[in-house]
């Protein structure tokens, strides 16, 4: 099971596209879970930035900036995010299934769960989120857009392997847990 009753640190890679890049861009950096009200996204590579999610509040810290301060119920996608890790993190199904239309697909080996956004507000934004995994590990997370292209987050290891790989067929081949 994803559930840790104790707090997690888990290195990841987010894959960026954009019509303004001529290549992906690969955000490095450590997703911690706390405790059930906390989660922190801290980016490490290409530049240091730190989101702690806590108590309904985002608090954002980046070199050289002044911290800030706002509602999570400003941003819906952060909203998503924090409630599907929290719930999947402390094995809370019910809060789960409350805010997501769950699916989940596959064996012990190699797993998906889609999460499809209850709240419209929030499906305007985000179509889906796509969990990859083996066993009790989650090696990838796809965000899938109402509009645009999948921002891909492998996850652990996976972000590790993703180090040697270079093109967008080796990475997602990671992602889906596939022999690259």
């Amino acid at each position: 099971m994803l559930a840790h009753s104790e707090s997690v640190s888990i290195p990841f890679l987010e894959l960026r596209s954009s019509a303004l890049l001529k290549i992906q861009l690969r955000v490095r950096g450590y997703y911690r879970w706390l405790n059930v009200q906390t989660l922190v996204r801290e980016v490490t590579v290409p530049y240091h930035e730190v989101t702690t999610l806590r108590d309904g509040k985002v608090f954002l810290e980046r070199d050289g900036q002044k911290r800030r301060d706002f509602d999570l119920s400003h941003v819906p996608e952060l909203t998503g995010l924090y409630t599907g890790f929290s719930a999947l993190l402390s094995g809370n199904r019910a809060l789960l299934e409350r805010n997501f239309r769950v699916r989940a697909e596959g064996t012990q080996d190699g797993w998906q769960l889609h999460l499809a956004p209850v709240d419209a507000t929030l499906a305007q934004q985000v179509h889906e989120v796509r969990l990859y995994g083996r066993g009790a590990d989650l090696i990838c997370m796809e965000s899938v857009p109402a509009r645009g292209d999948v921002q891909r987050t492998l996850l652990a290891g996976a972000a590790q392997a993703a180090t040697e790989a270079g093109n967008a067929a080796t990475l997602a081949a990671l992602c889906h847990g596939r022999p690259t």
